[in-house]
């Protein structure tokens, strides 16, 4: 039983720390990003480019665009203003429940 429960919590954890992951992503990183150049970028690789208009600094990591399964997070830009960010969860595969759902930014977000 107190397997049990030590898993559940750990898995718990994992969504919530994907979750905050995403969160730092949408709310730092990117709009950073779109604010220094008035568009979003075409996919996150850029965010990993030194940038002269982040004093010479990536936007973030390799690490930041990887949820806490260690799978790579998804990034669709919409428009210039408008994104997704998408972590597939546990699984690694699209749809899912409990730490297999996938986590959408913005949709499971209150924004």
């Amino acid at each position: 039983v107190v397997g049990t429960g030590a898993w559940n919590k750990l898995r718990e954890a994992k969504v919530t720390t994907s979750r905050a992951k995403i969160n730092q992503l949408a709310n730092v990183a990117l709009q950073d990003y779109r604010r220094h150049y008035n568009r979003l970028p075409d996919s996150l690789e850029e965010l990993l480019q030194p940038s002269d208009k982040n004093f010479g600094e990536p936007y973030a990591n390799p690490a930041d665009l990887r949820d806490s399964w260690e799978n790579d997070m998804r990034y669709t830009r919409i428009s210039n203003s408008k994104f997704k960010v998408v972590s597939l969860g546990a699984d690694g595969t699209e749809g899912g429940e409990q730490d297999d759902a996938d986590i959408t930014w913005p949709d499971d977000f209150d924004n």
